[in-house]
């Protein structure tokens, strides 16, 4: 539709220099135009090529991986890499890791676990330091702002050497280095918080280059409180009369509905990289965080009641790092950095004199050197070394321990790792790897060998595949107490207190066996399989018996399952499906006759399903659908930690057989719509959601009390999350 006349035509193409023709247009003709055009040679910075091949298929086995987009909510596309998350109150990172397959999040508590692993099993690593956490905020907050995160890789059983020492997988933690590309700032409110996310980029990738993001998360819970979840947090702080009374306690609950929660927390997270000539670079970052949980305070301070009925959680963590990385000759790539991490944790001592205190505080600082090398075509040798210096002090009242757990501690650790991949063809990769820890306080070197095996099929009966066979010892030097909550309002099952291992303590072990397989028969679908099995014959456990005559006792465990798992997709519509079976026991003398018994936290069956639809250009429809099956532990935990050597006494309920109380199914169905659009070049997203639509009841567990009309203990169930309207408006510009 050009009008009559001569006309510009400027044509350009990369290598070649710009050439102008004149075109002249006559009317209602058509004309075919020859351009000839100069070679010219292009100038440019060096490029630095991360990845010489297309990622293989098999390199997705092993780990699940959550990007920017799956940490923060739902993008108005299914086209990209990121999966829209499950509705939640507040963007979470321990509520988003409940997608990948073979990691579960507690129903209640959102603790996580790996392939049938306790909660202190795994590492949360970001960018390298440990960042510690005791307890989940009620199931809703995650120790990180996911606006600070680029990126999640959870390794999984049989994960290689040179990812560090932990009995159950690594979660890996990336921080947000530079805003997205357009969105130098974004703003998101929801019930609970306020984020905001800065950053942007300065100077010339062919000199000095630097990109920066800021994240700061701020809590509204004394502002926005949702009121249904509020009174579902009040009635589980429900004073415990029955513990009150088997305890000892004098002060009687006078609160039937429970105490008011207070949920506070806040976070700055800030990190940046820089550039220089694009083959060497510096990075760094810097996390600060405090949280507050729980009863914080009940009628007038220092009288019986506020002293009892008190319980909170208040802790804070802080990370920093820093690190140089750059390329060696034509083969190498180097990196060295340092790393430091704290935590502090404090809170009331209800099984302790009045007014007593537990703590916990964790001081780490670490260094570490890395070096890939391209041996030739058919090895590629990575090694690690660490140096590591953890400090912790500690005071925690655990019954039948004589004097409990207090003092300090202090331990030193060297460790070394490497691992050669070794190409056997075009399709199959065997990697060798080991890792070394000398521990100097103990004078003892201690080895763990590893081996995982990859193969991939480009073609076959039912397409593309691929294999991953792994096997291992796994050893953890920092470890946890968890410890039940003996408190009259109960609150949390549980804390957690971190330490490094004591001198007369041998490292908790673990041997994995890991296969996993995945086959796409067709454009758009993909169906896998993974199995394990790990042997724990050396795990430390509380001893609430006080037949060790220390507050930690040996046990030994096990942990075995497989999940199943298919997807489909298609530019509008996204369908999945999983079903995983999982089993965990431990066995530990002098608890429930020695014999086996499950973990509070297995859940034998869960089958999961997920539809996320794009009926509009801009507006995603996502459902979530969940149910688990086979959950024991029914009662309170503290129950079968405190009582159970007088289990014979509450009749008809044995709290000597915990394997016998089970749970009811869980069940719930999650529902949220996103709609994202671009107003005068603003982007603006909107989301609605509905947590739990099916309004059921699913039971947490269950406390005792004394029936007079049946003359006998009857149960009293607790509830998880209820039905709950959600919403999430995002800005970013």
């Amino acid at each position: 539709p050009l009008l009559p006349g001569p006309r510009r035509l400027v044509v350009t193409h990369v290598g070649y220099r710009q050439t102008d023709v004149v075109v002249r247009v006559e009317p209602d003709a058509t004309d075919r135009v020859a351009v000839a055009m100069e070679p010219q040679p292009v100038l440019s910075a060096p490029l630095i090529v991360s990845g010489l091949e297309r990622r293989a298929l098999s390199e997705r086995l092993g780990e699940g991986r959550l990007d920017a987009g799956a940490l923060t909510s739902a993008g108005g596309t299914l086209a990209d890499a990121s999966t829209p998350p499950a509705p939640t109150v507040t963007a979470d990172v321990a509520r988003a890791l409940d997608a990948v397959i073979g990691v579960r999040v507690g129903e209640a508590l959102a603790d996580v676990h790996v392939q049938g692993g306790a909660v202190d099993e795994h590492a949360f690593l970001l960018d390298g330091a440990p960042v510690l956490v005791p307890v989940s905020l009620g199931g809703l907050v995650g120790p990180f702002s996911p606006f600070a995160l680029s990126r999640v890789v959870v390794r999984k059983a049989g994960y290689g050497a040179t990812h560090g020492s932990y009995l159950a997988g690594v979660v890996d933690i990336e921080s947000a280095e530079a805003a997205p590309a357009g969105h130098a700032l974004a703003v998101q409110v929801d019930p609970l918080s306020a984020n905001l996310r800065w950053g942007g980029h300065a100077g010339q990738a062919a000199h000095v280059e630097g990109t920066w993001s800021l994240a700061v998360r701020q809590g509204l819970w004394g502002v926005t409180r949702p009121p249904a979840l509020a009174d579902r947090l009040r009635s589980w702080s429900t004073p415990d009369a029955f513990l009150i009374d088997q305890l000892g306690q004098e002060a009687p609950p006078d609160a039937p509905t429970g105490f008011p929660i207070d949920l506070n927390f806040a976070d700055v997270h800030a990190a940046g990289r820089l550039r220089f000539g694009g083959l060497r670079s510096l990075h760094g970052s810097l996390y600060l965080a405090r949280h507050d949980f729980g009863v914080e305070d009940v009628g007038p301070d220092n009288t019986p009641t506020d002293e009892l009925y008190e319980d909170a959680y208040r802790w804070s963590n802080h990370t920093g790092q820093l690190g140089y990385e750059w390329v060696q000759g034509r083969r190498a790539f180097a990196r060295v950095g340092a790393w430091s991490s704290g935590y502090r944790l404090r809170r009331p001592s209800v099984l302790a004199n009045e007014g007593a205190e537990d703590f916990n505080d964790v001081w780490a600082l670490g260094a570490r050197a890395g070096l890939d090398v391209a041996a030739s075509a058919a090895h590629t040798v990575t090694t690690v070394l660490e140096a590591t210096r953890y400090a912790s002090d500690v005071a925690l009242g655990l019954l039948g321990a004589p004097g409990g757990l207090d003092g300090g501690r202090l331990r030193w650790s060297l460790a070394g790792a490497a691992e050669d991949r070794i190409a056997l063809g075009s399709q199959t990769a065997l990697t060798l790897g080991a890792r070394l820890t000398w521990l100097p306080e103990r004078q003892a070197l201690y080895a763990e060998p590893r081996v995982a095996l990859r193969v991939d099929g480009a073609r076959g009966p039912l397409g593309p595949w691929a294999l991953r066979v792994a096997v291992g010892r796994y050893l953890q030097f920092l470890t946890a107490v968890d410890v039940a909550d003996g408190g009259p309002a109960p609150l949390l099952p549980r804390v957690r207190f971190w330490l490094p291992l004591g001198q007369e303590e041998r490292p908790p072990e673990a041997y994995h066996l890991a296969a996993e397989t995945i086959v796409q028969p067709a454009a758009g679908w993909e169906t896998g399989v993974e199995a394990y099995v790990k042997h724990q014959p050396h795990l430390l456990v509380p001893d609430y018996g006080g037949t060790s005559g220390r507050p930690l006792t040996a046990a030994d465990g096990i942990a075995y399952g497989f999940a199943l798992h298919a997807d489909r997709r298609t530019d509008r519509v996204r369908l999945g499906g999983a079903y995983e079976f999982a089993v965990a026991q431990r066995r530990t003398p002098g608890r429930f006759g020695g014999d086996w018994t499950p973990t509070p936290w297995s859940a034998p069956h869960r089958l999961r399903a997920s539809a996320d639809v794009l009926p509009l250009p801009h507006l995603t429809l996502t459902v979530r659908g969940e149910a688990v099956f086979g959950r024991a532990w029914g009662f309170r935990q503290a129950y079968y930690d405190l009582l159970e050597p007088d289990a014979q006494d509450f009749a008809p309920f044995d709290l000597g057989d915990p394997g016998a109380h089970r749970l009811p199914a869980f069940v719930q169905l999650d529902f949220s719509a996103a709609y994202t659009t671009s107003i005068h070049g603003v982007g603006v997203q909107a989301r609605l959601g509905l947590l739990n639509a099916l309004g059921r009841d699913n039971v947490r567990d269950w406390l005792l009390a004394f029936d007079d009309t049946m003359n006998g203990y009857v149960r009293r169930p607790r509830y998880a999350m209820p039905l709950l309207p959600v919403f999430a408006l995002r800005i970013s510009r």
